[in-house]
């Protein structure tokens, strides 16, 4: 294989006897390796070959770089140094350590103040005068209840409203001393704040439970009679049962999930009576009676009737109650029609068990719908002093629906 060009570079021929710098390493040498090992280093330059180009074939090496690699190295040691290290002929730390006696110094032997006092400039002729110190007091807060405090410099006023009603009209000495200790007041708590002073528990006594007035109990009344409709309906009475449903809903209006219920229902009335109870109306067609059921228990019956049986229906009852405890001359307002005449009578008497004012009441004219009385019918009343009218809790148009229905079923 032939080799690659080699670019030589001469050295510089050195100089005479050895130069400077050779002689220099030589006495290195013959002073740590002796004599015998110590030869003048050869400081023939080799040549260093450039980068080959790369190639496949494998670069030979030249005579230089086979003579480095084949030229031992000596070992080196330090020189004069054999043996193992001497021993250490004392002790680092004694075996006990004490503290030096502590001792007072009087203020005599201290070091004098280093503080050197700096005398005042020329310019600065006069020292600045010292801040007088300004004491702030804390000023009690009185005691005052809440809810009566005043307005950020107003006079709270402790006079109640007759006293100062009173002071409107008065005039005099009592006024004006009155005035002269509110402007006293008013300088006292100009300082005043919105602050709660104190904070006290409401003393507050239950509040007792409302009664509903009581109805005044007429002198003439019936006392232990129980008032009734037809032969034995009379207050107090049960709803009719609620099944089977598609019956109950063909004559019954239930309200408030149950709690109210308004029934139409029939009535047994006597033979002699019975005829001058039947009536065709908008709300129920027969011998029929709209109960209100309020908890379970009728407390109101509207019964229909027409206007021209209202004196065989008052007799009927006269001879049943004996005469009315009442006796009213009403009147209506019809529509696009003069006032009229609208005679009731009066049966009240108090219940044996409940103790109620039960009251029977028969009107020529039925004037408590709502809206404009109904001048062709007239209507019988059974309620107590604590029952709510049927109107207008149920209304009509419902009355008309319920019919409607029932005629289709």
């Amino acid at each position: 294989m032939a080799a690659l060009p080699v670019e030589e570079k001469k050295a510089d021929k050195p100089k005479e006897n050895g130069g400077e710098e050779v002689g220099f390493i030589q006495s290195l040498m013959n002073k740590y390796l002796g004599k015998d090992r110590a030869k003048t280093p050869d400081l023939t330059p080799i040549a260093v070959p450039m980068t080959p180009e790369p190639t496949s074939e494998p670069i030979a090496a030249t005579e230089p770089v086979k003579q480095a690699m084949n030229t031992p190295t000596a070992p080196v040691s330090p020189p004069d140094v054999t043996g193992p290290p001497p021993p250490i002929k004392g002790k680092v730390m004694p075996d006990t350590v004490e503290g030096a006696p502590l001792r007072s110094l009087p203020i005599g032997e201290l070091d004098a103040s280093q503080v050197v006092s700096v005398a005042p400039s020329a310019k600065s002729k006069r020292m600045p005068e010292a801040v007088p110190m300004v004491e702030v007091m804390a000023q009690p807060i009185p005691d005052e209840p809440i809810g009566r405090t005043a307005p950020p410099g107003k006079h709270r006023d402790d006079s109640g409203w007759f006293d100062r009603f009173t002071s409107f009209f008065a005039f005099g000495d009592g006024e004006q001393d009155k005035d002269a200790e509110n402007a006293k007041g008013t300088t006292e708590n100009s300082g005043g704040d919105w602050q709660v002073k104190e904070i006290e528990q409401a003393q507050i006594a239950p509040r007792p439970p409302t009664k509903k007035n009581q109805a005044e109990i007429p002198k003439l009344r019936l006392d232990g009679v129980i008032l009734t409709l037809g032969r034995t309906t009379s207050l107090g009475k049960a709803p009719p049962p609620q099944a089977p449903a598609p019956w109950f809903y063909k004559s019954c209006i239930n309200k408030k999930l149950g709690s109210i219920i308004f029934c139409i229902e029939p009535l047994d009335w006597p033979e002699e009576i019975k005829a001058r109870f039947i009536t065709d109306s908008v709300m129920y067609e027969g011998t029929q009676t709209i109960v209100r059921y309020d908890e379970g228990s009728a407390t109101y019956f509207h019964t229909l009737f027409p206007s021209g049986s209202y004196e065989s229906i008052v007799k009927f009852f006269t001879r049943r109650y004996g005469p009315p405890t009442k006796v009213l001359n009403r009147s209506i307002a019809p529509l696009a029609s003069p006032r009229m005449a609208n005679p009731t009578v009066i049966w009240q008497s108090r219940a044996p068990v409940t103790n109620l004012l039960t009251t029977l009441e028969i009107r020529y004219f039925d004037d408590a719908r709502g809206g404009f009385p109904d001048t062709k019918r007239g209507a019988v009343y059974l309620y107590h002093e604590w029952s709510q009218p049927v109107f207008p809790q149920l209304s009509s148009v419902e009355l008309m629906l319920l019919r409607a229905e029932k005629k289709v079923r």
